[in-house]
């Protein structure tokens, strides 16, 4: 081949790397060094929000036709956050998450009844990933009933919190979600 040609199907190779590239779903969170997909479980990406407040850190959004999933990654101004579940600093801002949904619900301008489902507890979680404190409640607004799970655990100094929501009788995508979190957390391929 001659030369004109390998440079023409070289820049081809590389124009198509470079549209691929601008059109890829997926967000990076360098906070944790961790790129989400487009999609976990049956969630698609919505889009990542950088809080005002460096303290506050982002949340990723996902969303599905029955749920929603969000993963936050912030470090709440803390100087040192170890890893897993098993330090009183997990355990200690688990709590603070749980008061603020509380509060959330009796202060806001639509008032809305939180009944616990399943109250705080660790994770026990088969395989590759890490493991969470969580917890599950049923909230009651407009009407309508929906279960929001909450799951905290300490990653590369940093809190990751995962909210899930879902319909009541129906947990099969929020779990998954979970799940999927969790390998891409673990690094587990």
């Amino acid at each position: 081949m001659n030369r004109a040609i390998v440079l023409r199907i070289a820049a081809v190779f590389a124009g198509a790397l470079a549209c691929g590239s601008l059109f890829a779903a997926g967000v990076r969170e360098q906070a944790v060094g961790l790129d989400f997909p487009d999609r976990l479980g049956a969630f698609t990406l919505k889009g990542r929000t950088q809080f005002p407040q460096a303290r506050d850190g982002a949340v990723i959004a996902y969303e599905g036709t029955d749920g929603r999933g969000a993963v936050y990654v912030y470090d709440a101004g803390v100087g040192s956050i170890p890893a897993g579940v098993g330090s009183p600093i997990i355990h200690k801002h688990f709590q603070e998450t749980v008061s603020a949904l509380q509060r959330a619900s009796t202060e806001g301008s639509v008032k809305a009844k939180v009944t616990p489902v399943k109250g705080s507890t660790i994770s026990a979680f088969p395989g590759c990933g890490p493991q969470f404190m969580w917890r599950s409640d049923a909230i009651e607004m407009h009407g309508q009933t929906v279960v929001s799970r909450t799951y905290l655990t300490g990653f590369n100094n940093h809190f990751v919190k995962l909210r899930v929501t879902h319909p009541r009788n129906d947990d099969k995508n929020a779990e998954q979600f979970v799940q999927d979190v969790r390998k891409l957390l673990g690094k587990c391929g």
